[in-house]
């Protein structure tokens, strides 16, 4: 994959949602209804306020600070991944090469450069980062807050990430670790307060009003094993591939049982997110296997790969880490072999993926670019107030959830 932005416009979908009917929400109802009020069935109110500011500082004619800010995000993930894999015992050097590809130059797509999508594993890494805190040897009262802070930041930028906080809890309880457990059940129950108060509101996406989505949702035991084997497939290939996925799967187990004999904190980090990623795996097929599937007719997203893999690649990296350490021994005339071999591990992987990246990458640039030209000519047309405001700025796309008040509105507010 290569950056071809030319600082194009990639606001799609789901921004748009959090920057157009959002606004209308704070004109109308106040901030907390802005902040607070569900997307689709989530809590995301720190993605509404950050693409809020970025919209007020930076206007909306350049996507380029989104792009940073989903980058930074990236080198956040990819810092837990190699603490991760560091405290699996992979070699220091292999982890820091291998760790940065697993979500910016890996098989995930639109991970890389879309925050809606960026922002699931953004949400995972801080709730991963409070684990780390409160099961350390060193615990302290204000580590326990540390983790506790970071879990609330994750459950108000996407909710999705409470269905694991449970994980935290059981692992702090078997260890009887009483006030590191009762700091640490705060982020669980603020998301079950907003659940019982702003969760039952009608959605903030103007479509979502009118349709109820278990209407069209079927569920089955083959439903889930095939969006299973999917998910794991584009954690190493942009594609379904079976073959993909028996070797996912294969590595992931050998990875685990080593962990496992080892004992200790890498058992209690295996276990811990197995069943994470077990919670996840099904949460996605329950929640959009089918529409995904049967009514989209498509592999499973980037950003569901993307989670599963930030918590099984590190696992499914010990055996190959293990692999390139024997080799390292076999050549050891040549002292920097494991970084070498780490480095083409690396030089592999991109390989492998970049045509079907680019591919994807380009389609996803045209799509930019036709809604970038769409709501700019609509903006400096000198007709807009005519226009009916109620109606949606591109046609039959009401995914795309803007309306024609709403290009008004971002006029008026100096965005465009």
């Amino acid at each position: 994959m290569t950056y071809r932005y030319r600082a194009e416009w990639f606001l799609v979908a789901d921004d748009w949602t959090m920057l157009g009917s959002r606004v209308e929400h704070l004109d109308r109802f106040g901030l907390d209804d802005f902040l607070l009020r569900r997307h689709n069935e989530h809590l995301m109110g720190g993605m509404t306020l950050c693409n809020y500011v970025l919209a007020e500082l930076f206007g909306l004619r350049d996507y380029t600070p989104w792009l940073i800010s989903v980058q930074v995000t990236n080198a956040l993930m990819a810092w837990v991944a190699r603490r991760f894999m560091t405290a699996l015992d992979l070699n220091p050097s292999v982890a820091a090469s291998i760790a940065p590809f697993l979500m910016i130059w890996g098989p995930f797509v639109t991970v890389a450069y879309w925050a809606p999508e960026s922002i699931f594993m953004v949400c995972l890494a801080l709730v991963m980062i409070h684990f780390w805190l409160v099961n350390s040897v060193s615990n302290t009262v204000r580590r326990d807050i540390a983790g506790a802070g970071a879990s609330v930041l994750a459950v108000f930028i996407h909710s999705v990430c409470a269905a694991v906080l449970p994980v935290i809890l059981i692992a702090l309880a078997l260890r009887r670790r009483w006030r590191s457990l009762a700091i640490s059940t705060i982020p669980l129950a603020l998301y079950g307060l907003w659940y019982l108060t702003y969760q039952k509101l009608q959605p903030s996406n103007r479509w979502l009003t009118e349709i109820e989505p278990e209407t069209w949702q079927e569920r089955s035991v083959g439903l889930f094993v095939t969006f299973t084997w999917k998910t794991l497939s584009r954690m190493v290939w942009p594609q379904s591939s079976l073959i993909a996925a028996l070797i996912v799967t294969t590595l992931v187990a050998a990875g685990a049982f080593v962990c496992v004999r080892r004992g200790g904190q890498q058992r209690t980090l295996v276990i811990a997110a197995l069943v994470a990623a077990s919670i996840y795996m099904f949460g996605f097929t329950w929640s959009r296997g089918y529409v995904t599937e049967e009514v989209f007719q498509q592999d499973p997203p980037s950003r569901y790969a993307a989670v599963i893999g930030l918590l099984l690649l590190p696992i499914a990296a010990v055996p190959v880490g293990l692999a390139i350490r024997r080799l390292g021994a076999l050549l050891s005339p040549v002292r920097p072999a494991g970084l070498v071999m780490g480095g083409l591990l690396v030089v592999l992987v991109v390989s492998i993926t970049a045509r079907q990246r680019a591919d994807s990458d380009v389609g996803m640039m045209t799509v930019a670019d036709t809604f970038r030209d769409r709501v700019l000519a609509v903006s400096d047309d000198p007709a807009l107030p005519t226009y009916p405001p109620d109606e949606f700025v591109f046609g039959d796309m009401w995914l795309v959830d803007l309306v024609f008040d709403d290009i008004v509105r971002f006029r008026n507010a100096g965005w465009l």
